[in-house]
């Protein structure tokens, strides 16, 4: 019904004029708070017009994205979609290799009329731009391509005459190829932090009437010179660290013909194990990123494909037991075992005569 909705709009509906009730909000930030490191971007935009006709607000046609000095954006840094406009409008996410995923998200639209429909949205790497995939029940909508410049996104949202959106909400993962001093970040944070803690991003709308209004958001970051202190260092070189150790094998779901693998952006061998399951060796060894993100794409016997993520934090503090203030009895229990040598197993007491 969305779909046919849609095509009506494009042949009948007028498009929403604003009243001066018109509001826009913008958040958009790092996804990383670390300077120099490889990082993501997470945005929710709003638009809103309760006085215009049906509480339709004007459309955007045009939104464009100044990111913080010193931002680096490299489209070579990970493999990219080579499909024409129209193979993606026919094919859907099928058109472009896995590895090519950037990110996803989803809108809210609404026709001129009032009535609201949902989105699911699909980012996919190209040449310099960043292809837009937008689904209704999961059948191409629309889809287009936005800029990308060394430190600006510059985005061409395809609307129908007669749909505007109420709200946008993306996220790009960070994406990274290759290791130490060769390595590439899709999206890489300024090399230093301001003074006053935030990167500021701006974001330009154009609507379709012509006007147009800049927002700003801000998103933190952490100046070296604030990171914990570590022990055994100076106080002016501390430095907060993390080294994971974690090395093992996830089984993935059962019924899977084939499937990817990719952990933190780069692509993990899959087997299968001697019961005929699926299985990846996920290495997180010197891994120093606290938090890493494991994704799977599997295909079923029947064609149908299932994606699942999982988050592995890798920096937790240890759980440390610090008795209540009113826990008298495990206080006293404590000092018991440390003066008399006494092991406590359950409700089992054995007590250690002391060395002579």
């Amino acid at each position: 019904m969305v779909l046919v909705a849609l095509v009506v709009v494009m042949f009948a509906a007028p498009t929403a004029v604003a009243s001066s009730e018109f509001a826009a909000t913008f958040q958009m930030g790092y996804l990383s708070p670390q300077p120099g490191t490889s990082t993501g971007l997470s945005t929710v935009m709003t638009w809103s017009d309760p006085a215009a006709p049906d509480g339709a607000p004007k459309a955007i046609s045009k939104i464009k994205l100044q990111f913080e000095q010193g931002t680096r954006f490299d489209t070579s840094a990970l493999p990219t979609c080579d499909a024409s406009d129209t193979e993606v409008r026919a094919l859907g996410a099928a058109a472009c290799p896995p590895e090519s995923a950037l990110g996803s998200g989803s809108t809210i639209g609404v026709f001129s009329f009032g009535a609201e429909f949902t989105t699911e949205v699909r980012l996919f790497n190209a040449r310099g731009e960043i292809i837009v995939l937008v689904t209704v029940n999961g059948v191409p909508a629309t889809e287009f391509r936005d800029e990308v410049d060394t430190d600006s996104i510059t985005v061409n949202p395809a609307l129908p005459p007669g749909v505007s959106l109420k709200r946008l909400a993306l996220q790009i993962d960070p994406h990274e190829t290759g290791s130490g001093a060769a390595q590439k970040a899709y999206m890489r944070a300024p090399p230093t932090c301001p003074a006053n803690g935030t990167w500021k991003i701006m974001g330009t709308f154009t609507y379709a009437d012509a006007s147009s209004q800049t927002l700003a958001s801000g998103s933190p970051c952490q100046n070296p010179a604030t990171l914990p202190a570590g022990p055994g260092s100076p106080p002016e070189h501390r430095r907060q660290s993390c080294v994971s150790r974690r090395l093992f094998t996830i089984r993935l779901p059962p019924g899977l013909r084939s499937a990817q693998v990719f952990v933190a952006g780069k692509r993990v061998a899959v087997r299968r194990n001697h019961l005929g399951r699926l299985t990846a060796r996920i290495d997180l060894r010197r891994e120093e990123r606290s938090l890493v993100r494991v994704r799977v794409i599997g295909r079923t016997r029947s064609g149908r494909e299932i994606r699942s993520s999982r988050r592995y934090r890798l920096c937790a503090r240890p759980a440390t037991y610090t008795p209540k203030p009113h826990d008298h009895a495990a206080v006293a229990e404590l000092v018991y075992a440390m003066v008399s040598r006494t092991i406590v197993r359950k409700d089992l007491w054995v007590r250690v005569p002391p060395a002579a």
